[in-house]
């Protein structure tokens, strides 16, 4: 295969104007895939001293990631159930391809609770590490980049979303 080049997409001027030369490319495609690149959001959850980051992935629910990178920076406290950490948000959606089974590791949206989870192990309902199960089915928005230490923090801790650098 030949080597990839970058070239402009056609139709898209006006978005490749606004356009830093330091900016990721929103509107380019690979000359030989014709694949669209896009930049992969990712947020960084501060939980006292401590940060964790998150790539949020917009396949199965993106009005979800969209309105959660809207609403950002976020502010709240957090609450525990069983090794999940989760907090309000200021964002009020229902289910978009809701999930009834999660991973060690994934962002969930929360749409009973208008709550951020974050899965780090087993809830109560929960059999295995393996099979995490939340109160009720989350709209998956992401991943964690690790989920060491989050089993620190518990309950009633100050919590701020922002977007990573």
């Amino acid at each position: 295969m030949p080597p990839q080049r970058w070239t402009l997409r056609a139709g898209c001027a006006a978005e490749n104007a606004r356009l830093s030369p330091a900016a990721t490319p929103l509107c380019y495609v690979t000359a030989f895939t014709r694949k669209k690149v896009r930049p992969v959001p990712r947020i960084v959850i501060q939980l006292g001293d401590d940060q964790f980051e998150a790539e949020l992935i917009q396949e199965d629910a993106p009005t979800t990631v969209a309105s959660i990178l809207d609403a950002l920076p976020i502010e709240s406290t957090t609450r525990q159930w069983g090794a999940e950490i989760y907090f309000e948000i200021p964002v009020e959606l229902g289910p978009e391809n809701p999930h009834a089974v999660v991973s060690k590791g994934d962002v969930g949206y929360w749409p009973a609770g208008n709550c951020l989870c974050l899965f780090y192990g087993k809830t109560p309902l929960s059999a295995s590490e393996e099979e995490i199960v939340p109160a009720s089915p989350v709209n998956l928005v992401g991943r964690l980049d690790g989920v060491e230490g989050l089993s620190s923090h518990g309950p009633e801790e100050r919590v701020q979303v922002r977007p990573a650098d």
